[in-house]
């Protein structure tokens, strides 16, 4: 009653003004309403920005990368030792070990691919511990690095935030080099991997050039394989299955299927000599040629791994952030620094971010296109059931003031802006608007039955505020628990869905008691001014009625039925 008092009071109050101080204090209320508007999107500029939210899924991965050409024997034994380590930290729950598996059969982040020099181990955490996967993982870390037996090995850390990303899309930090001449390729890397160990926040710097291999180099004279009849096919056919081998056949035993390699004999395959002497047959000749004939045999190093992408030889350097570093600033600094050094780059190179940063520009772009098709389809269903331009445009004005309960949702949780988010504020976009139909439409029904626009707008407002929040606080309150991650890691990822939908229905319902009746009053009086300059009409009787309603009783007219 005390409430219901106060509201018919400002009713009053409202109303025993002029023109000029009603309008004055709507645009008030507009003002503050945009200015909380630019506060939320500044406050949603600054906050961390991925493609999926961060889930600690209990298990990292950590590589050991020996130089290449280590025995599978030495790799092992570092293996082990770190293995040990790892497995005297308090919540580590188990490890697996994977070493030197042959290449083909997996993808980086994966159980397979890797070299005899190489090393994987996948640490699995307790269920129940204290700390997150990345504390543990920073202790790891630590201790790998008091290590002076390591001092050959290069350790990399895999944290899997996200069960969608492995390998450089798990880094936060990805800069992908793309040419064609690994030494020039070499230098541009070497110049951003300086500049990331520079970076407080920053560490785990490391690239995916693999380390160069010894090779035998077979350079083909195709002059003279031409003048032979001789194909390059055959030439380099020949020249892997006297280096390299052949299999031509498998030994099957016990269920198991082993290779059959054939090729020549270590010292034979040693000699550069020898391997000229090896003869290939020339159909034009009708006879044999040796290979020291159409090609060059040298020795050399070669990279033992060669990455594209878009058909060009990639590079991609990456680092790990500590707990509390400013991603977004530390982003800014490496586009900054890329931007200022690398400016021209001779044609067929080129330098820039790629990971997750890529991924998050192009998901937003997609999010926000999904955005704005829901107002557009929103708007014009409202619009052929309004029968009217204006009203349903009236009522889009909840979505922004959505907009600024997610913004400080997201940012008092500490969570960050992410696809699932973003789909939290899509479904606003049609859920939010329920409230503005609700007070548009009762405010017609009243203006119908012969109230005047602004009280009409005023007693919509103190009546249907009840049955507003009650809707709302009901779907916050069914939000909740998924808001607080009830239900595991499971439901994790869609917390911030539910954090965004709390948010942005807390403060849509409760400034759309106040902005939609302020724009609607304004929206009806400047329709009626316009129509008074070419038909004449009653500004004038407006300023009648409010004084005569000032000027009567204590009590206001009663209300109409609060049933639509």
């Amino acid at each position: 009653m005390i409430v219901n008092s106060n509201l018919w009071r400002f009713e009053k109050k409202f109303l025993a003004m002029n023109i000029k101080q009603q309008h004055r204090f709507l645009y008030k209320i507009l003002a503050v309403a945009a200015l909380s508007f630019f506060i939320g999107l500044m406050i949603m500029d600054r906050l961390d920005k991925e493609v999926l939210p961060k889930v600690d899924q209990g298990q990292f991965i950590v590589k050991v990368n020996m130089p290449v050409g280590t025995k599978l024997e030495v790799t092992d034994e570092m293996a082990e030792l770190v293995e040990k380590q790892i497995m005297s930290i308090e919540d580590v729950l188990n490890t697996a070990v994977s070493i030197g598996s042959s290449k083909g059969e997996g993808a980086e982040g994966g159980v397979g691919g890797l070299l005899a020099s190489q090393a994987q181990i996948l640490v699995n955490l307790k269920p129940e511990r204290k700390r997150s996967s990345l504390q543990v993982l920073d202790m790891i870390k630590d201790t790998l690095d008091g290590l002076a037996q390591l001092k050959n090995a290069e350790i990399d850390y895999i944290l899997q935030e996200s069960e969608f990303a492995a390998g450089a899309a798990a880094k936060p930090v990805a800069v992908q080099v793309q040419g064609y001449d690994y030494e020039v390729m070499r230098g541009y890397v070497e110049k951003i991997q300086n500049k990331l160990r520079l970076i407080r926040g920053v560490y785990g710097v490391q690239n995916d050039l693999a380390q160069p291999s010894p090779e035998t180099k077979v350079d083909i004279d195709r002059r003279k394989a031409a003048l032979y009849g001789v194909s390059v096919k055959d030439i380099s056919l020949t020249a892997k299955a006297a280096i390299d081998g052949a299999v031509p056949t498998t030994f099957k035993a016990a269920g198991r299927e082993i290779d059959i390699r054939v090729r020549l004999k270590e010292d034979d395959r040693n000699n550069l000599q020898k391997l000229g002497e090896l003869l290939i047959m020339s159909p034009v000749l009708e006879s044999e040629v040796a290979l020291k004939e159409v090609a060059t045999i040298t020795r050399g190093f070669g990279p033992s791994e060669i990455r594209r992408q878009n058909q060009s030889r990639t590079i991609m350097v990456t680092a790990n952030l500590e707990e509390k570093a400013d991603k977004q600033k530390i982003l800014d600094d490496v586009v900054a620094f890329l931007k200022d050094n690398f400016k021209t780059l001779p044609e067929g190179y080129s330098i820039g971010l790629s990971g997750e940063a890529i991924e998050v520009k192009d998901a937003f772009t997609k999010i926000v296109f999904a955005l704005i098709l829901s107002i557009v389809l929103t708007y014009m269903i409202m619009a052929s059931q309004f029968e009217s331009l204006i009203q349903p445009l009236i009522i889009m004005f909840t979505v922004p003031l959505a907009i600024i309960g997610v913004a400080i949702a997201l940012f008092i949780s500490h969570t960050s802006l992410n696809a699932i988010s973003l789909l939290g504020l899509i479904l606003l976009g049609g859920v939010v608007v329920n409230n503005g139909i609700v007070l548009i439409e009762y405010v017609n029904q009243r203006r119908a039955a012969g109230e005047d626009v602004v009280v009409a707008a005023i007693r919509t407002s103190q009546i249907r505020a009840r049955p507003i929040a009650m809707t709302a606080v009901s779907s916050m309150v069914g939000s909740l628990p998924l808001a607080l991650g009830f239900g595991g890691a499971s439901t994790a990822i869609q917390a911030p869905m539910a954090i965004a939908i709390i948010g942005g229905l807390f403060s849509s319902t409760l400034l759309t008691l106040f902005v939609i009746p302020s724009v609607y009053i304004l929206t009806e009086r400047f329709i009626a001014r316009i129509m008074d300059k070419f038909y004449g009409s009653g500004e004038e009787e407006e300023e009648d009625d409010a004084a005569a309603y000032s000027e009567g009783g204590d009590e206001p007219t009663p209300p109409l039925p609060a049933s639509v």
